[in-house]
């Protein structure tokens, strides 16, 4: 049986790769394999919800649009693990 993933499994795994520095959203589809377009409606939610940022780049700057964690974000990350962990604790997968 396949086994799918929520969607707060996906926006966490999204956060968590924002973590690790300022990234593309082509990075992003790369690494948490989920679709370009699908991407951009997650980022903008947590952009919305200021888990995430935008980084402006460079004015004139061809470069893309970067994306990083805020501190609410990183906060939410580990009250999500925590959450993480007592549900799996009882048997149960994120």
């Amino acid at each position: 049986m396949r086994s799918y993933r929520t969607e707060i499994a996906i926006l966490l795994e999204i956060l968590r790769a924002m973590d690790a520095g300022e990234v593309t959203l082509a990075r992003l589809s790369h690494t948490v394999n989920v679709p370009y377009r699908r991407l951009e409606e997650y980022a903008d939610e947590l952009c919305r919800r200021k888990l995430a940022e935008e980084v402006p780049g460079d004015e004139g700057s061809d470069r893309a649009t970067r994306f990083r964690v805020t501190d609410e974000g990183r906060k939410f990350m580990t009250e999500a693990r925590q959450f993480e962990w007592f549900l799996h604790s009882y048997g149960i997968q994120l």
